[in-house]
């Protein structure tokens, strides 16, 4: 008895909340007419249902067959309940579904008092989660799936829940508004309770887009069921969207599982669409085909346009949840090629949410990988391609510049690039470890001399280290603070050309377009940017400046006509040896035809 209450429940609260006699009469009459299993929650619900139920009866086996004999059918008084108001959420004391909170005394009382769980919301999460168990007992219960002949599939199950949360929420909202906010936490345990299913049919990395398309299919059901309960609709609207919505959309095969088998179904049914207009973010490809004898070139365009979209996805439970006609690509005209009559070129439109975003290889993947070797073609090329700039705007571009490329490397030389008619050499500037290290000295040293001055003239020690009562401030604190002053004003100007990388850019000579590019990064202010260009034909020659004693200066210089000569390393630079040089130099003479001279 305790599992029709639980039923009836859930299937009088859409009668309830119209509060018709004559509705609540004839259910009561189509349960009379259908012949009852032991246990039909969801027969009450209409006449459709009641002819399915008796349908199905009468398909099973004979007198002649071993069947077990049909129970005793329960009483229901539905007449009586659908013209009450809404029932409470009170369970019968029999009932599987009914959870008591245990009645502590005493320490244990005031403890559980204290963490809250005899609070409202506490009570009221607790109370959810009996309602929608007992939601989730009546869908995934087999006697619905018997009854009406349903394939128990991901599909039928979300329907049928969408439908149950539906009858629940509705007759919740009559409760008004605690009934409302109870609504709210069963809810919630239904996202959670989906995206569990969900996961579970094995979409993990989808997870979030299946999650909001069954969110489209919740509201768009709920919003039909109430649009057939309200004063406008007709008498049967109820029955009809339960029906079509609730059970028999789940069922109906889908487009993708009986138009798109190759060599079946003719896919100009569905992919060669000419009153198409083409809009501006569609990717347009023309393909040059060649039919099989007997094919029509619709029927080949139409193919080449399913091959490389959605001809060849697999059908999966999913099926009923994606929208073909956002995804499909769609062969929009076909016109014959001038002077060959067994080939045509065939336009196909393409919609973005077809490729993934900024990815030059699904696009390709999809246009050019699905159709090159379709048997139904004796030759297929692709002509031309026209991508919108929107989906040119994905392309964000790599996610840092050469700077950052080059400080997280720390190797100039392995970025360096020559080819036949360009060389390009990036030069490190500032940031080198010779000058983090002196910056560091004198940054430290500097603070010695000035604390050493400070003491002589305060006349007690500031650093217990660096004992100078005995240094008097006159004159030796004041040389000794200048030294820490000027130490400072020089750490701070190194530690400002390691932040800006002075010195650092690039050489760049291409020798195709006859150009030579030095950039160089500066101070910040008007010379921050330093960019000279030059004709390869004004450079007169390569000079090497060699000077070896205690500071050797390995220098490489670019003479230009009437500019004088241009330093190509920086002054400072002491690694080259003379051979690395000299090997530099030749290389860079030998690619832009030029002579070399030594002074």
């Amino acid at each position: 008895m305790s599992r029709w209450r639980a039923a009836a429940y859930s299937i009088s609260a859409a009668a309830a909340s119209r509060n018709s006699a004559a509705e609540a009469g004839a259910l009561s009459r189509a349960l009379a007419k259908a012949p009852s299993p032991p246990s039909l929650p969801l027969q009450t619900l209409t006449r459709n249902f009641a002819k399915s139920a008796a349908a199905a009866t009468a398909t099973s086996p004979g007198p002649g067959a071993s069947s077990p004999p049909a129970g005793p059918r329960p009483e229901i008084r539905l007449k009586s309940m659908f013209l009450s108001k809404p029932c409470s959420l009170a369970l019968p004391p029999d009932s599987p579904h009914r959870a008591v909170d245990p009645q502590y005394k005493g320490i244990k009382r005031f403890l559980l008092t204290l963490l809250l769980f005899y609070s409202k919301q506490s009570k009221s999460i607790r109370g959810a989660n009996v309602v929608y168990d007992r939601i989730t007992s009546q869908v995934d219960a087999p006697t619905i799936y018997d009854v009406f002949q349903l394939e128990k599939t991901f599909k039928t199950t979300f329907s049928l829940l969408v439908l149950h949360m539906w009858l629940v929420l509705r007759r919740l909202k009559e409760e008004g508004k605690d009934g409302v906010k109870f609504g709210q936490y069963i809810y919630e345990m239904y996202n959670h309770d989906v995206e569990l299913r969900v996961s579970k049919a094995g979409v993990n990395l989808l997870l979030t887009k299946w999650m909001k398309e069954l969110e489209k299919i919740f509201y768009g059901n709920i919003v039909k069921y109430d649009a057939a309960i309200s004063p406008e609709a007709r008498q049967d609207d109820l029955v009809n969207v339960i029906w079509r919505e609730g059970l028999m959309s789940p069922q109906t095969e889908t487009k993708a599982s009986v138009g798109f088998k190759a060599g079946v179904k003719d896919y100009k049914l569905t992919y060669y669409t000419p009153e198409y207009e083409t809009k501006d973010t569609d990717i347009l490809a023309a393909f040059r085909v060649t039919p099989q004898l007997g094919v029509p070139p619709e029927e080949a365009g139409a193919a080449v346009a399913a091959e490389s979209s959605t001809g060849t996805w697999t059908t999966v439970w999913t099926d009923g949840l994606t929208s073909l006609d956002r995804y499909k690509g769609r062969c929009y005209h076909i016109e014959p090629v001038p002077g060959d009559p067994d080939q045509y070129i065939c336009y196909v439109a393409y919609p973005l949410d077809l490729f993934e975003e900024g990815s030059v290889t699904n696009m390709f993947t999809s246009i050019v990988g699905n159709v090159f070797g379709f048997k139904a073609l004796r030759a297929l090329r692709l002509e031309d391609l026209r991508i919108p700039p929107a989906y040119s705007k994905t392309f964000q571009g790599p996610p840092h510049g050469i700077q950052v490329e080059r400080d997280k490397l720390n190797n100039i030389s392995n970025m360096n690039w020559r080819s036949e008619h360009i060389w390009i050499e990036l030069l490190k500037g500032s940031r080198k470890r010779g000058n983090f290290f002196w910056a560091c000295i004198l940054f430290l040293g500097s603070l010695g001399f000035l604390a050493v001055g400070a003491s002589s003239y305060l006349g007690k020690n500031m650093i217990s280290v660096l004992p100078s009562q005995q240094i008097l401030f006159f004159p030796q604190g004041v040389v000794m603070s200048f030294y820490g002053i000027a130490g400072l004003f020089i750490s701070s100007y190194l530690w400002c050309t390691i932040l800006w990388n002075v010195g650092s850019g690039y050489d760049r000579f291409d020798r195709k377009e006859g150009i030579v590019c030095i950039f160089r990064w500066g101070f910040p202010g008007i010379k921050r940017r330093i960019f000279l260009q030059f004709l390869v034909r004004d450079i007169q020659s390569i000079r090497i400046q060699v000077k070896e004693g205690l500071y050797p200066r390995r220098i490489l210089y670019m003479e230009i006509r009437g500019q004088g000569v241009i330093p190509l390393t920086r002054t400072d630079e002491k690694f080259f040896t003379p051979r690395e040089i000299e090997q530099k130099a030749a290389e860079l003479a030998y690619f832009l035809r030029v002579p070399i001279e030594v002074f």
